[in-house]
């Protein structure tokens, strides 16, 4: 059982610089609810999908992943959720990384004074994130959930 584990977890990733777009974000999800998971200067980003959603209709232009603009074709994406720490801790620096684990299935996430760590519970469709802020004066947590369409 212990070789396998070391197997899987020589294939986890590691950015260690932040990335802005949504579709450069590390996946994280139960096969029926999941999330990609990025940061801005200040706050992670999480865009929501489930299975079951499909926002597809009959003027859709057919633009998956434009560098110009908002993907007008999709399948699964319900929301955004926007978790703002203030104060720019995910800003490119030594101090950023973030990693995702493939035998855990967790994304974490360290900036300056701030780190994360993000999952998708396995049998119900719940996502947790538990942020851990060490800054000298810690900074009030602005959560934004919006419909992404």
């Amino acid at each position: 059982m212990q070789r396998y584990t070391e197997q899987i977890e020589s294939s986890d990733i590691a950015l260690e610089a932040p990335t802005n777009r949504p579709n450069e974000g590390l996946p994280i999800g139960n096969g029926r609810m999941g999330t990609l998971v990025w940061t801005a200067l200040s706050s992670l980003e999480f865009q929501i999908n489930r299975v079951d959603v499909f926002a597809v209709n009959r003027n859709a232009a057919g633009e998956h992943f434009s560098a110009t603009g908002a993907t007008t074709d999709y399948c699964g994406t319900c929301a955004r959720l926007r978790v703002d720490c203030g104060n720019e801790p995910f800003r490119p620096s030594p101090d950023f990384r973030q990693d995702l684990s493939l035998h855990s299935a967790r994304c974490a996430v360290d900036g300056r004074g701030v780190s994360a760590e993000c999952w998708v519970a396995a049998e119900d469709d719940i996502m947790v994130v538990t942020i851990t802020d060490d800054r000298e004066t810690p900074l009030p947590i602005e959560v934004t959930l919006t419909l992404w369409r």
